[in-house]
C-alpha cells in the first residue's frame, strides 16, 4: 500500500468517525427528556419559587427517574404525569440523592410533600389521595421556599429543538 493511499484511507476512516459521531450526538440530544418551567404558587396566586424541569410522562421516563443522579442543581427538578389521578407510590431505589416528593392533584394543588426521602432505599413514599402529578427537587427545597400542603403548581413546556438531518 502507497503512502498515498494510507493516508487516503485514513481519511476515509476519520470522515466515517466524525459522521457517526455527529448521529450519536443527535441521538442523545433527541433521547433528552423534555424540559420547562414550573411555578410554585401561594394560595394568592404569587410566585413562591421557580424551577426548571424535566418532564417525564412516559412509563420508561417514569420509571426511570432521577435514578442514578447524583447531584442536581438547587432550581431544578423532575415533573412527573401520569395519565389519571390515583395514590402514587414511589421508592428511592438507585437514587442516590436525597429528594423531596410533592404529590399534587389534578387541580395542581399540592396534597402532601415527602421531605428528606433515604437515598438508595426501598423504603415508599406515597400521596395522601389520588394524585395526578409528582414534582421531585432536592432535598430540603420545601422548607427553604416554603412549599407547603394546598400552595399549586403549574408549568410550561418548552418546545423541543427541531431536529435538523445533514447529509
Amino acid at each position: 500500500m502507497t503512502r498515498g493511499m494510507c493516508c487516503a484511507a485514513l481519511a476515509v476512516f476519520l470522515i466515517a468517525g466524525e459522521f457517526f459521531a455527529a448521529q450519536d450526538r443527535a441521538f442523545c440530544e433527541s433521547a433528552k427528556p423534555e424540559q420547562g418551567d414550573l411555578q410554585f404558587l401561594r394560595k394568592d396566586g404569587s410566585t413562591a419559587v421557580s424551577i426548571t424541569i424535566e418532564i417525564a410522562d412516559t412509563p420508561e421516563a417514569r420509571i426511570k427517574g432521577l435514578m442514578e443522579r447524583w447531584s442536581i442543581a438547587d432550581f431544578h427538578g423532575m415533573l412527573f404525569i401520569f395519565d389519571k389521578p390515583e395514590v402514587q407510590r414511589f421508592w428511592m431505589h438507585n437514587t442516590p440523592l436525597s429528594l423531596d416528593m410533592i404529590f399534587v392533584d389534578e387541580n395542581r394543588r399540592i396534597l402532601n410533600i415527602a421531605e428528606s426521602t433515604t437515598p438508595m432505599s426501598k423504603q415508599t413514599y406515597g400521596s395522601r389521595g389520588p394524585a395526578q402529578y409528582v414534582v421531585e427537587v432536592k432535598a430540603g427545597f420545601s422548607k427553604r421556599h416554603g412549599i407547603e400542603e394546598g400552595m399549586s403548581v403549574q408549568w410550561l413546556v418548552r418546545p423541543k429543538k427541531q431536529r435538523v438531518e445533514r447529509f
